[in-house]
């Protein structure tokens, strides 16, 4: 780092502030630090109109930005979600007072991203930490038991979270995942454990804070994407036969596939856009 420009080094250390970049490499933070263009705007200025696709994301360094009732302080990410799900906003961002941006294009954004498996990983963890588990889809009633490879590349993909992946990244999901079984009344995942891995359900159901899971539920994946302990304890009702992914198998499919990486991003940010969510906290 004894070579980078005092100016770059400055906005590398500006950028290990915003919470979801605080893990970041030092060699990741510069090459984006290199990739940002700041701007200026007065008090009332357009940032980002409405019913576009954002051309580039925002970091707001002073002042505030507002899109309708929300609004970003320093160190919010503005059109974030819009960017990643390729969705116009909903609402035209504007400067609430003379305020200071680093600007990011879409495109960079999206190569960055791609290019850089942290930088990939750190958005990861920060969507997933945001959406909910969607509704499940149906389980085909003709799977194997014991499941097959085609079984479980069919179950994985279904799964929104994997919507738009490409083939060859699903097919080493389904080589390295495997069924489980889990007597009634065995916990599946514990409250304030490491997220392991996910696990589907094929056959049976379990009970969590939210109600009965069944067939198609997803259980643990948002957590261990998110790299985070399991909220609550979800325990089998009945007998449970699942297919799961451990937490390894995830992210070094992801290393060496980094479209699926980005089809997971798509994936949330499209439930996020979808709520009517601006990218305040991307």
């Amino acid at each position: 780092m004894a070579d980078v420009d005092p100016f770059i080094l400055r906005r590398v250390v500006w950028l290990r502030h915003i919470p979801w970049l605080a893990d970041a490499d030092l060699a990741d933070l510069t090459l984006l630090a290199e990739n940002l263009t700041e701007l200026r705007h007065a008090r009332g200025a357009l940032v980002l109109p409405a019913g576009v696709r954002p051309p580039a994301l925002h970091i707001v360094v002073e002042g505030e930005l507002a899109a309708g009732a929300m609004t970003w302080a320093p160190h919010g990410i503005v059109g974030g979600v819009e960017v990643l799900a390729r969705r116009p906003l909903r609402a035209a961002v504007i400067a609430t007072r003379a305020s200071r941006t680093l600007q990011l294009l879409s495109g960079d954004a999206r190569e960055l991203l791609e290019e850089n498996i942290q930088l990939l990983r750190a958005a990861l963890r920060a969507l997933a930490g945001r959406v909910s588990e969607a509704p499940p889809p149906t389980v085909p009633s003709a799977l194997g038991n014991p499941l097959g490879f085609v079984d479980r590349l069919l179950l994985l993909r279904d799964q929104s979270a994997y919507t738009g992946a490409r083939l060859d990244a699903l097919a080493r999901l389904a080589h390295a995942s495997r069924e489980v079984q889990f007597p009634a009344g065995t916990p599946i995942v514990r409250a304030g454990e490491a997220a392991r891995g996910s696990f589907v359900i094929v056959d049976g159901s379990a009970i969590g804070p939210q109600g009965e899971l069944g067939p198609g539920h997803t259980i643990g994946a948002l957590e261990t994407l998110a790299e985070v302990p399991h909220p609550a304890t979800i325990t089998s009702r009945t007998p449970v036969r699942a297919l799961e992914t451990c937490a390894g198998t995830m992210f070094d499919v992801i290393e060496d596939h980094s479209d699926l990486g980005m089809a997971m991003l798509a994936s949330f940010a499209t439930t996020l856009a979808e709520g009517g969510t601006l990218a305040a906290q991307a």
